[in-house]
């Protein structure tokens, strides 16, 4: 089920439309654009790189319902946050305080999760995954 963004709250955006797809398609490659990222970003990655870990970061805002959901969810569950823990580097940025950064690098929908290996971007999605999923798109795109 793909929706899109009511124009007032694409309005806040600065943007016409936005659409919000609740389930991930996409766990391939990423479209995420480096040289684009807010310092922010590119910092968490490098840090993790330093430690010999993948960084997760995730892009989200408080005002989205997907957001919430996922962070309520998958991000929130004890497993998920165990793994995290031991396997990655995991920061939550918040899209409203780097909005022209994150849409110059590519991030059109929310919730994004990003992937950085060696400090590269190297997979991205948008949308809301469960635990399991999660686990198992890090797995399959870290090595």
């Amino acid at each position: 089920m793909i929706k899109t963004l009511a124009p007032a709250c694409a309005a806040m955006l600065g943007i016409s439309t936005l659409t919000l797809l609740p389930a991930c398609q996409s766990s391939g490659p990423t479209d995420v654009q480096a040289e684009a990222l807010p310092s922010t970003v590119q910092s968490i990655a490098n840090r993790a790189s330093d430690m010999g870990k993948p960084a997760l970061v995730v892009v989200g805002a408080e005002w989205c319902g997907y957001c919430r959901q996922y962070e309520s969810g998958a991000l929130a569950d004890p497993d998920t946050v165990a793994y995290l823990n031991q396997n990655a580097v995991f920061e939550k940025v918040d899209f409203d305080e780097h909005k022209a950064e994150l849409r110059a690098a590519g991030v059109g929908a929310l919730p994004t999760t990003m992937l950085f290996v060696d400090g590269t971007p190297k997979a991205s999605f948008t949308g809301v995954k469960s635990s399991d999923e999660l686990i198992e798109w890090i797995e399959n795109n870290a090595g």
